[in-house]
């Protein structure tokens, strides 16, 4: 049945037209020009017209009620997508010793303090990524990093700078859903290769990736030039797993 309905709004279309102001312009016609006008001829050279009318008026209806669908799964999507707006704080870089017991590893370490705010639908942090950008257009990629210790101590400018493991946002992002208008306060700490910090504090920028669980990727570009990173160049000693 629902084949056959655009037919049936066609033949409805036409019989209203004309009955309506075609019927009323066939008469206008017949009585002022009677002798000009052949009757059998009008009549069907109305029903074209009829016809016509239908169908533009159907194709209307048609493209405004698919234009309306289009409006509502967009923004039905939105309603169900994430929409994450990333925020960051100074920048620590350092050498760090990796401690796995017997043996210890040196590494150059970057913690970023991060928050993450969502407009949209709940969602975890499925991935985070951080690289380097050198001034010769090389890349490194860090490796993401949580030790065993609850706590790292930083020495910074005005103090030790205490740091609890419990705030590391790959524990809390990406084990809990953030609510919409909710945030994750934490922080995110990478390895990278020993005896990089001096070239990481002097390239060209860090480029903070966070994944959420549709895929959709958020970035922020961390430029060296206005991270006052050179405050902190502590050596601390790290217990891992890993």
């Amino acid at each position: 049945m629902d084949y056959f309905r655009p037919v049936w709004r066609v033949v409805l279309l036409v019989v209203m037209l004309m009955s309506g102001i075609l019927s009323l312009f066939r008469e206008f016609l017949l009585i002022y020009f009677p002798t000009q006008v052949n009757q059998q001829s009008l009549l069907w050279n109305c029903v074209r017209i009829a016809f016509v009318v239908s169908m533009g008026i159907i194709w209307w209806q048609q493209r405004q009620a698919i234009a309306k669908l289009q409006s509502d799964l967009e923004i039905a999507k939105a309603k169900n997508s994430p929409d994450f707006e990333l925020s960051t704080a100074t920048t620590m870089i350092s050498d760090g010793v990796l401690d796995y017991g017997p043996q210890q590893e040196k590494a150059t370490l970057i913690l970023i303090p991060t928050t993450v705010i969502n407009h949209g639908a709940p969602s975890i942090v499925r991935k985070v990524r951080l690289s380097v950008r050198f001034g010769d257009g090389t890349e490194v990629e860090g490796l993401a990093y949580s030790p065993r210790q609850q706590f790292l101590n930083f020495p910074g400018p005005k103090g030790p700078i205490t740091i609890p493991m419990s705030s590391s946002l790959f524990k809390r992002a990406t084990e809990n859903p953030i609510p919409t208008g909710g945030q994750a306060d934490g922080h995110v700490l990478f390895r990278f290769p020993e005896g990089l910090r001096q070239k990481i504090m002097e390239s060209e920028k860090l480029i903070l990736e966070i994944m959420d669980h549709t895929g959709k990727e958020y970035v922020v570009n961390l430029p060296r030039s206005t991270t006052p990173v050179t405050e902190f160049l502590s050596t601390p000693r790290m217990q891992t797993n890993s």
